[in-house]
């Protein structure tokens, strides 16, 4: 069993498709352990779409340690966004808010800041070339709107 902390191994990825989630789900189990959370082995799920998806869109032959940078750019963005809206959720944000615009609003820019400096980390570890065919050269990014706070993602495969 491997860390939960340790990102698998890409290249046991290769084969694998990314709507199979059960399959999925079973590679994760087999290669951290049974004893995952259910928010542990999504979490681990999603690192595996996002490997293969990564195989698929720039070629099978990709450097393997550039991969497991971006999951861990990924992982700390998904963090960061995490505290973050517990913050707001907290109500512990909202004296940082600016008179003309709402907590929503805010929480969208804040969100949008962290999310814009993960990614341009990732293009830099990656290359511009690499960073445009996976992500069709778009940002991931937050929008407030009357429902809430929803995300626009633009990864290629999604």
């Amino acid at each position: 069993m491997a860390p939960k902390n340790k990102i698998i191994d890409p290249n046991l990825l290769i084969s694998f498709d990314p709507d199979d989630h059960k399959t999925l789900e079973k590679v994760a189990k087999l290669y951290y352990g049974e004893n995952l959370t259910p928010d542990e082995l999504d979490e681990k799920i999603e690192e595996m779409i996002t490997i293969i998806t990564i195989f698929d869109q720039l070629g099978l032959s990709f450097d393997v340690e550039k991969i497991e940078k971006i999951i861990k750019n990924m992982r700390k963005q998904r963090e960061n966004t995490g505290r973050i809206i517990q913050k707001y959720s907290m109500g512990q944000l909202s004296f940082l808010v600016p008179p003309n615009i709402t907590q929503l609003e805010y929480l969208a820019h804040i969100l949008n800041n962290v999310t814009k400096k993960s990614f341009s980390e990732i293009e830099k570890s990656i290359g511009k070339r690499n960073y445009k065919k996976l992500f069709c050269g778009h940002l991931p990014h937050y929008i407030a709107d009357d429902q809430g706070l929803k995300i626009i993602n633009t990864i290629s495969g999604s």
